[in-house]
């Protein structure tokens, strides 16, 4: 038996053309899944047509409400698109699906779609709410549903003649790397401490606490700063390579201690970074938006450059 579903995001995510009409096998718990992506209007590339219309919904078992949105290109020729929604397909043993299986069903997909929300921070999506909706191609009763966000999509307003491209994001993710959040959210992978730092930074800056989010984002560096060090110092015995951390346990003594060791570093991390939440902690000065506005992109543009591997 099949379960059919959809779910999407208050945020939708950008996918190039490459990412549209796909069925990417998954896995949710122990259930075996594919997600599937809609694709691209029909003669999407003939110029006479208006290249906005809305993306077409992924063919399964069940097709949903016909005024249901899965989303809407935003550029042309390159057909680089919004995803409102994404379809499940949820392989299930009827002979054994009963209440408790359709529970766990449940728990796994809510608590995959919550990694999965959480995982595409990596790209630079903060995500904080998700809607769901299963249905059984069966009809056994099997009903699941959180109010869809009623947020409308942008609309882009040009003349077909002047667009070679738009495009508003400039983040629409590759199917390569769409591929491996969703593999390594199938494999519950998490973000790495230092992202989930950063994350909650952003988080308080979007809610303008500002003071929370500097601390955040100054944990987040000095976390990230430590395991690079534990990682490139060459030193054989670890109780040398603990004391030479205890001894440089400052933000500004790990900088150093990076130089020393050809990492160079923004050279405002220090100023903008370090000395702001000291002045924050030491004389309770407040912090501004700038300043945490500031902070947190020197803080997340160096995460970028010395962490490889975001999901772990």
């Amino acid at each position: 038996m099949k379960i059919v579903g959809f779910f999407g995001f208050k945020e939708n995510i950008a996918l190039k053309s490459e990412c549209l009409n796909r069925k990417i096998s998954i896995k949710i718990g122990s259930f075996k899944c594919r997600l599937l992506t809609p694709s691209l209007p029909d003669n999407f590339y003939e110029p006479s047509l208006d290249y906005r219309r809305p993306l077409v919904q992924p063919n399964s078992e069940i097709n949903f409400n016909e005024h249901l949105e899965w989303g809407k290109p935003y550029s042309w020729p390159l057909g680089e698109s919004e995803i409102f929604n994404f379809k499940l397909e949820i392989e299930v043993d009827d002979k054994t699906f009963d209440d408790e299986k359709k529970e766990l069903l449940i728990d796994s997909t809510e608590d995959w779609i919550n990694r999965l929300r959480h995982n595409f921070f990596a790209y630079d999506y903060l995500l904080e709410h998700n809607r769901i909706e299963i249905k059984s191609s069966s009809f056994v009763g099997f009903h699941y549903y959180i109010k869809p966000n009623d947020k409308k999509p942008k609309e882009i307003k040009s003349n077909r003649e002047n667009i070679v491209k738009i495009n508003l994001l400039n983040r629409a993710l590759d199917f390569k790397t769409f591929k491996n959040v969703l593999s390594s959210t199938s494999k519950n992978k998490r973000l790495c401490d230092e992202y989930q730092l950063i994350k909650n930074s952003k988080i308080a800056l979007q809610d303008r606490e500002y003071r929370k989010s500097l601390f955040e984002c100054a944990s987040s560096l000095e976390l990230c700063l430590t395991n690079v060090l534990k990682r490139k110092l060459k030193v054989n015995n670890e109780k040398l390579k603990t004391h030479i951390l205890n001894m440089n346990n400052s933000i500004q003594k790990k900088i150093e201690l990076l130089e020393a060791i050809d990492i160079v570093l923004p050279s405002n991390l220090q100023t903008d970074v370090s000395q702001v939440r000291n002045r924050a902690i030491h004389t309770g000065k407040e912090v501004s938006q700038k300043q945490a506005e500031k902070a947190y992109k020197i803080v997340k543009n160096s995460l970028d450059i010395l962490i490889k591997n975001k999901l772990v």
